[in-house]
């Protein structure tokens, strides 16, 4: 599985319990985000499950696990309650996600489907550089801040 090394992930935020709005992330997040399944709470609920989900994976997995309900989701029910810049991060993020990660979940000839853990995990650390893993990891970031605020003014 992908390591991120520590210097790409320090200071940046949820990652390490310290985001920026972490005490009202932590508040929304135990109480709109189910312990499994979807969030009843629409769209906001499910949308801090979702970016939450794609952060795990992410620091976790090196987005191993098919994301493509999340970013469609946070596509087609919260990007209108985004700022701009938010936006444009997710659009940013999901670009990144249909045209470097997405396509290996439909080709079974692709690295993802090996057995080999060296060819899993070559692939997902080996396509990003340092730069663009930290430039992930604040995108990410600024995501969740975003959608917290937009929880926030929406009184949750």
């Amino acid at each position: 599985m992908m390591n991120i090394n520590e210097a790409e992930v320090k200071g940046f935020g949820y990652w390490e319990d310290k985001g920026r709005f972490q005490s009202d992330y932590d508040r929304l997040y135990d109480t709109y985000v189910p312990n499994s399944g979807k969030s009843t709470d629409m769209p906001f609920g499910e949308a801090l499950r979702c970016v939450s989900n794609i952060a795990h994976d992410w620091y976790n997995n090196g987005w191993g696990n098919n994301m493509s309900y999340e970013f469609d989701f946070l596509d087609s029910s919260i990007s209108n309650k985004l700022s701009k810049l938010g936006k444009n991060v997710l659009t940013s993020l999901q670009d990144l996600w249909d045209t470097e990660i997405g396509p290996s979940f439909l080709d079974k000839s692709d690295p993802y489907w090996d057995d080999d853990e060296e060819a899993y995990e070559n692939f997902y650390v080996g396509d990003f550089t340092s730069k663009e893993r930290v430039q992930i990891n604040k995108w990410l970031n600024f995501l969740i801040d975003d959608i917290i605020l937009a929880m926030l003014k929406d009184n949750k």
